[in-house]
């Protein structure tokens, strides 16, 4: 596959956010991999289904994916990669969940790359394999950017990637550091060496 042929529809002025944030976090534990990401400079990107929400990239479907590059990844999803960054850098449940319970660290960026924001719907989105390729890339960058409305204290954006790579460039200039509430003296300390 080409790279960037996805992308490419990620731009649309359709996908354009009125009233973005400025800023956007990233809650992290640490270990060694954030420890090293930190001192590269990059985030890593997850696959879908290590997410802890079950039901995350369920959709319906209408017809079947056919032999284009777009059909193949869509059948490969395992090639997509998501980075997960919030609005909410105080979010006791997110501490707990993304913050190693509050031992963790978050991260604040001033965003320069396209990140988009979270739907949140107790609706699975639909991708219709009989509308033509556009309208397809269309639903499934729904699908990738589509939660449960329980998961909406989030307010997540998120950035998407397709190719094995792990590593991703900050989606901006690296501006803040917000330590966990519980976040160890010798941990603090390994953070600002970084």
């Amino acid at each position: 596959m080409k790279k960037g042929k996805i992308h490419k529809v990620s731009t649309d002025k359709i996908f354009q956010q009125k009233d973005k944030p400025r800023i956007l976090f990233k809650y992290q534990s640490i270990n060694d991999y954030s420890l090293s990401n930190l001192k590269e400079g990059k985030l890593w990107s997850s696959y879908p289904e290590s997410f802890n929400d079950p039901f995350e990239y369920k959709h319906k479907v209408i017809g079947e994916p056919g032999n284009t590059e777009w059909d193949e990844l869509y059948k490969s999803e395992n090639r997509l990669t998501v980075v997960c960054l919030t609005e909410v850098p105080d979010d006791l449940l997110m501490w707990s969940h993304y913050g190693d319970s509050h031992y963790g660290f978050c991260m604040g960026f001033e965003i320069t790359k396209l990140t988009t924001k979270v739907n949140y719907s107790n609706d699975y989105p639909t991708l219709d394999f009989t509308k033509n390729k556009n309208q397809q890339i269309l639903s499934w960058y729904s699908i990738v950017h589509s939660k449960s409305e329980h998961w909406n204290y989030e307010k997540e954006h998120r950035m998407i990637f397709i190719g094995p790579e792990s590593l991703r460039e900050y989606p901006g200039l690296f501006t803040t550091i917000i330590f966990g509430v519980k976040t160890k003296d010798s941990d603090k300390q390994k953070i600002r060496r970084s």
